[in-house]
């Protein structure tokens, strides 16, 4: 065989070789911007999640705090003085 010949086998055969590697290439670096905008996406959902259940915990915390403060003002207006909590009678001023 001719050394032209040969030379045009393997530029030949590098070529059919090289499109498919190159196509091989690209689809792979499209999988991985897809992959890494899909992991974003989820992240992003996570984070929405997380926030509205933050909001109902800060809901339920209100809920709360109110139900205590309504409880603590009907006892205490409701409830007798403790014996321990008394008030003491006014003191007296005698002159000596």
């Amino acid at each position: 065989m001719h050394a032209d010949a040969v030379l045009m086998m393997i530029l030949a055969a590098a070529a059919a070789a090289g499109y498919p590697l190159y196509g091989w290439f690209k689809a792979y670096r499209r999988n991985l911007e897809l992959e890494a905008r899909q992991h974003s996406e989820q992240a992003d959902m996570r984070v929405e999640e997380l926030q509205r259940a933050v909001d109902a915990l800060t809901d339920q915390y209100a809920q709360l705090a109110e139900s205590q403060d309504f409880i603590s003002r009907v006892l205490s207006e409701r409830l007798p003085a403790l014996p321990g909590k008394a008030t003491r009678p006014p003191e007296v001023s005698t002159p000596h």
